[in-house]
């Protein structure tokens, strides 16, 4: 049972934070790009989705590696890693702070255009949703859940996860620490796995991401406008 909980750690604690950077960073360009941050206009909400999208690559890479990392051991007393903290300085004495960004470029490509379009779906939806009547916290939930969908649905993806970019992302970041130049570029990557199963390698997993992209994301928002609210209040106070 154990072993289906493997890599837990990270992401539980990583989540937490990248999330936290995301929404934040998200928030405060919100602020500096549109004069009325109460009510932006979509436009705006796209660009700073991107904002948000890319600061929160540069701490979900290393967490996604060594959640990767993790997740691949055996098991067995033969394991490289004890835990988190003893693989990322596995990690950095072998290839310095250079080595934990590995997959770094595949993050990226996931992270900004999913944010983009997630944060534009979820204002839109809510926009239309009370402008016709509905409660808020109605609004809330279905526009978060919506928005989950239609990223999963236009980028093959769960919650801005692209299933595309994700398995290129744990392939090259599930690399061994010693691999051979080259291994780690998106484009080997792809036409490895493409030789090995066909395209539909690229969408394993999708029918799991689509059926939790409805209530996760409904669930992210509703929790996110809601502290929000609260901690403008206290602030305002």
């Amino acid at each position: 049972m154990r072993g289906f909980f493997k890599g837990m750690t990270s992401p539980l604690v990583g989540s937490a934070w990248t999330n936290a950077i995301m929404f934040a960073t998200y928030e405060r360009s919100l602020q500096l790009i549109d004069p009325t941050p109460q009510t932006p206009t979509l436009q705006s909400v796209f660009y700073a989705g991107t904002i948000g999208g890319f600061c929160q690559t540069v701490a979900l890479t290393p967490t996604e590696l060594i959640k990767c990392r993790l997740q691949v051991q055996d098991g067995h007393e033969s394991s490289r890693y004890r835990g988190p903290w003893d693989c990322v300085k596995h990690i950095y004495q072998r290839n310095g702070l250079r080595g934990l960004f590995l997959g770094y470029t595949c993050t990226l490509w996931r992270e900004v255009p999913s944010f983009a379009f997630y944060f534009s779906m979820y204002e839109y939806t809510k926009r239309k949703m009370i402008a016709h009547g509905i409660n808020p916290h109605t609004s809330m939930l279905t526009a978060g859940g919506l928005a989950g969908l239609f990223v999963a649905w236009l980028f093959l993806s769960d919650a801005t996860k692209c299933c595309f970019e994700t398995v290129l992302k744990s392939s090259i970041q599930t690399l061994p620490i010693d691999h051979r130049p080259g291994e780690h570029k998106m484009a080997y990557q792809a036409r490895r796995l493409y030789r090995l199963g066909g395209l539909r390698t690229f969408v394993n997993g999708l029918e799991t991401a689509v059926v939790r992209a409805f209530p996760v994301n409904a669930v992210t928002f509703y929790c996110y406008e809601k502290t929000s609210e609260s901690l403008k209040g206290l602030t305002r106070d």
